[in-house]
């Protein structure tokens, strides 16, 4: 059984052990046999899972302002660290720690090996929050800057060029996009980048993106008369309804809405679903594999796992009178970027 953990990288035997194990095995020229390994994965598979040690979700939102998105996340990560056999909790940390170094102490209290990074209030950095060394860990937002981890994440470009695709095959031919700023760097930009590629290549009109801070766009109404969108692209269902309400308009009407980040608990608003399920399925496989093999601490090359969006119908997004039919590909205006 030792030989068995040190060449499976256990995190629990001694290191000093698995090193010594490790080294006889490249001795001998030992290769493992992936046939075996298979049936052993089998057989291990078919037992009932015991506890292992213990995973903890973390993020600076306060627990009960959850978005869907963490939610879905959540929930399906605990699902599969349970099924897994490893216990699942979910922490709330505070943004100034009240003694340093306590969240660490709990966290080894609890017996956790792996940390999960949940989305949080704005992009920042986490590098001093905790010592990454004694944990492994996988982000499952972009909004943590800092450490650079392993992440999971919605494929953000990919995602928007569908929402932009499934809008011109509606009809809506002059497209705008109204984000937060902290939403818009989140990203690094893809959406605004992807609704301009998608503008330039398949002929819908190039429309001023409108990037604002604070909880509402003041710039609102006046961009919405220079640039005559016939539909927007808003963070989520929320903004979706609050931008209407702004401009006096209704779902359906004369102008699209549709949501970047989607979710089937908001009906009737048309956007992505970013499927967080499957985000948090694959980021416990990913942490787990990483908790059996030792690997602890901050990466050398950071890998990223991006997962696609699928579309949710909505009335908040009809179909206007000649969908279907190629749009014209005249974009000779100069790009204006509205910002607050």
């Amino acid at each position: 059984m030792t030989v068995s953990r040190a060449l499976r990288q256990h995190p629990h035997l001694a290191a000093a052990t698995r090193r010594r194990v490790l080294q006889v095995a490249r001795e001998l020229g030992y290769r493992p046999d992936p046939m075996v390994a298979k049936l052993m994965h089998h057989l291990r598979n078919r037992r009932k899972p015991v506890f292992q040690s213990s995973i903890c979700a973390l993020t600076n939102v306060p627990l009960n302002a959850l978005r869907p998105y963490s939610r879905g996340v959540v929930a399906d990560a605990k699902r599969r660290a349970e099924a897994l056999g490893y216990a699942f909790s979910l922490a709330f940390i505070d943004t100034v720690p009240r003694a340093p170094g306590a969240l660490q102490r709990i966290l080894r209290s609890r017996g956790v090996d792996g940390i999960l990074l949940l989305p949080m209030l704005r992009s920042d950095n986490f590098e001093t929050l905790l010592d990454w060394r004694e944990f492994s860990v996988v982000a499952t937002t972009t909004s943590a800057l800092k450490p650079e981890v392993h992440r999971v994440t919605p494929n953000h470009f990919r995602n928007m060029r569908l929402l932009c695709t499934e809008l011109t095959a509606r009809g809506y031919r002059r497209i705008g996009t109204v984000l937060p700023d902290v939403y818009a760097q989140r990203v690094h930009y893809a959406f605004n980048a992807a609704a301009l590629w998608h503008g330039v290549w398949h002929g819908t009109e190039l429309l001023a993106p409108l990037i604002y801070q604070g909880e509402t766009p003041r710039r609102l109404r006046e961009w919405f008369e220079r640039e005559r969108p016939d539909a927007i692209i808003a963070s989520n269902p929320n903004n979706c309804r609050l931008l209407a309400r702004a401009l006096g308009l209704r779902f359906p009407g004369p102008v699209g809405f549709a949501a970047t980040t989607a979710a089937r608990e908001h009906p009737g608003i048309a956007g992505i679903d970013e499927r967080p399920g499957d985000i948090g399925r694959t980021a416990v496989d990913l942490l787990t594999v990483m908790i059996q093999r030792g690997e602890k601490g901050l990466p050398k090359v950071p890998m990223s796992t991006q997962v696609p969006g699928g579309w949710i119908r909505g009335r908040s997004v009809g179909r206007k009178a000649g969908a279907g039919r190629a749009p014209s590909n005249a974009n000779s205006r100069e790009m204006i970027i509205f910002s607050e």
